[in-house]
C-alpha cells in the first residue's frame, strides 16, 4: 500500500470525502467485507482500514486506518513517529475529547488509542460529519 496522506476535509491520497461506492471500487477493488455499522452506515472493510458511507447520499464520509499503515498527517507518519500524538496536540489549538476519541477539528481527523495502550486507529471525516456529537466533546488536557 503506497504512503497515504491526510488532505483534511478532502479526503485522503485519491479518496476523496462524497465519492459513491461505484467510484471507489475501481481504486481499491472489493472490499474483504460489507457491512453495517452502528448508525446503519455502509461500511466497507479493507486489510487495514474502513470506508464509512452516510446513509443519507452514500457518499463517503469517514476513512480509518490501523496502525500497520504508512499515514501521514501533517508531514508526520503518525504511526511510525512515538511522539506523533505530541506534535499533532502541539499544532493543534482546540482538541477534544469524548469516550476517549480525540478529536482534532482543524484537522479533520479523530485518534483513537494514542494517549493510551489500545491499538491506534486514525479516521478522517468530512466536514459536518461530528457536528450533533460535538456537546458532548469536551477540551482535551494536553
Amino acid at each position: 500500500m503506497p504512503t497515504l496522506e491526510l488532505n483534511s476535509y478532502i479526503g485522503v491520497g485519491s479518496l476523496k470525502f462524497s465519492m459513491r461506492e461505484d467510484e471507489i471500487l475501481p481504486i481499491l477493488g472489493k472490499p474483504t467485507s460489507i457491512q453495517n455499522n452502528w448508525l446503519n452506515e455502509k461500511t466497507f472493510t479493507y486489510n487495514s482500514f474502513e470506508l464509512v458511507f452516510s446513509l443519507k447520499d452514500e457518499k463517503l464520509v469517514e476513512i480509518s486506518f490501523q496502525n500497520n499503515l504508512h499515514f501521514i498527517v501533517n508531514g508526520l507518519s503518525i504511526f511510525d513517529d512515538m511522539a506523533a500524538l505530541e506534535k499533532l496536540l502541539a499544532q493543534e489549538e482546540n482538541p477534544l475529547e469524548y469516550v476517549g476519541i480525540l478529536f482534532l477539528p482543524s484537522l479533520g481527523l479523530t485518534l483513537s488509542g494514542f494517549h493510551t495502550e489500545d491499538d491506534k486507529v486514525a479516521t478522517a471525516i468530512c466536514k459536518g460529519r461530528l457536528d450533533s456529537m460535538l456537546p458532548k466533546f469536551k477540551a482535551f488536557r494536553k
